[in-house]
């Protein structure tokens, strides 16, 4: 509504509210805090994920739910759609002084998706990788579908690979990554902000708005003798 009005108005538009009433009226989620472990080969090869998850579950449970979706849908979706083997995740759901979690579309598939493109982003600087390649090397191939992540979500079929170098396409990726500091410090401050637009193969992922990065720490696996 608030969109719709701004495009019809051609000026921002905003909603209050009074504490008391958001509170107890109004839900609130992707509230997560990630701490990322990727253990890979000196080539970038992610042999295992370890990773621990707090989610804000706010004051009270919200009915039927309950407050531990969230937790739980965000450690199914870690590991992402990618081929990785070996995963352990420890939550926890933390409840505080905000409203509790509300029920929204896509449960907590944002958080997991940028927790998990941000390790591989780091794992193919360790590695000294294109990240696109990365990617395309650990994506999930058709020939493995139907395919049972390390977290027990099951993909039934699709071409990962083939949408993300559509996607790479698309946005003309190189002259995306080569585009000057200066020119990117000469754009406003709300085009500065963080933005992640949508893949192919998470189509549940839209954006990520402005959002603290997770804590990532990519470790390479000593070769073996």
């Amino acid at each position: 509504m608030l969109a719709a009005l701004a495009l019809e108005l051609d000026h921002p538009v905003r909603m209050g509210r009074r504490i008391a009433r958001a509170s107890d009226r109004r839900g609130q989620a992707r509230d997560h805090h990630y701490r990322v472990t990727a253990y890979a080969t000196p080539a970038g090869r992610i042999l295992g994920i370890d990773a621990e998850l707090i989610v804000d579950a706010g004051a009270y449970a919200m009915w039927p739910n309950g407050p531990f979706m969230e937790t739980g849908m965000a450690a199914r979706n870690l590991v992402g759609p990618y081929d990785i083997r070996h995963y352990r995740v420890r939550t926890w759901t933390v409840a505080t002084n905000k409203a509790p979690l509300g029920p929204y579309r896509g449960v907590a598939r944002p958080g997991a998706c940028f927790a998990i493109e941000r390790t591989i982003d780091e794992v193919a600087r360790a590695a000294g990788r294109d990240p696109l390649e990365l990617r395309l090397e650990t994506l999930v191939r058709p020939d493995q579908m139907p395919y049972e992540t390390a977290a027990g979500m099951v993909f039934d079929n699709g071409d990962y690979a083939a949408s993300a170098r559509l996607c790479a396409a698309l946005l003309d990726l190189p002259a995306v990554a080569g585009a000057p500091a200066s020119r990117r410090a000469g754009r406003p401050a709300h085009r500065r902000r963080l933005r992640r637009l949508c893949r192919a193969d998470r189509p549940w992922l839209c954006r990520v708005g402005g959002a603290r990065s997770p804590i990532i720490r990519a470790t390479r696996a000593a070769p073996r003798a």
